[in-house]
């Protein structure tokens, strides 16, 4: 009697690439993997998955650990190319050369009112103050309706009158 075996292996056709195999109706979760079949790169996964799976956790909380240590940090210098010819002249002169990083606030009215009231006054008022304490801001080059490098200009027909804009007493108009 010839061998069963034998028999079935010689009348079995040829297994093609990335087919399940023998053992896939065996296995149907898939756990298994046949190690002949798709290209290097897929057998090179999935014969080694759980080594892989691994491997990414443990990066994972490796990453975790060391965002920890992570700072934000939205300085001017750090963002420019401090290789540069152009920013490295700047950065050579910075004291002479103040406004390189220079911050404009704008401050809008809300609905149809103008900026000519006392209400819209001293909110720029208070920004202003706020702004000016704060640390790191270059009082000097500061530009504001409440600032004494900021003035005024006031020309008629007989005279002109100049004066820092500050110390002037700014009222809001009369309502008509």
């Amino acid at each position: 009697m010839p061998n069963s075996t034998a028999a079935s292996s010689a009348v079995r056709p040829p297994r093609r690439a990335g087919s399940a195999g023998p053992n896939a109706a065996a296995d149907p979760t898939g756990a298994r993997f046949d190690p002949v079949s798709g290209s290097w790169l897929e057998r090179f996964i999935f014969t080694r998955r759980d080594w892989l799976l691994a491997a990414g956790v443990y990066l994972t909380f490796l990453l975790f650990a060391a965002s920890g240590h992570l700072r934000p940090n939205g300085s001017f210098e750090r963002m420019v190319p401090q290789d540069h010819p152009y920013i490295a002249n700047f950065l050579a002169h910075r004291s002479d050369l103040p406004g390189g990083n220079s911050l404009r606030i704008a401050v809008a009215v809300k609905g149809d009112g103008t900026i000519y009231n006392a209400t819209y006054l001293e909110v720029l008022r208070r920004i202003n103050d706020d702004v000016f304490l704060l640390p790191g801001v270059d009082r000097a080059q500061m530009k504001s309706l409440w600032t004494p490098s900021t003035r005024w200009l006031g020309v008629t027909k007989t005279a002109s009158k100049a004066a820092p804009s500050s110390r002037t007493v700014m009222t809001a108009p009369k309502p008509a």
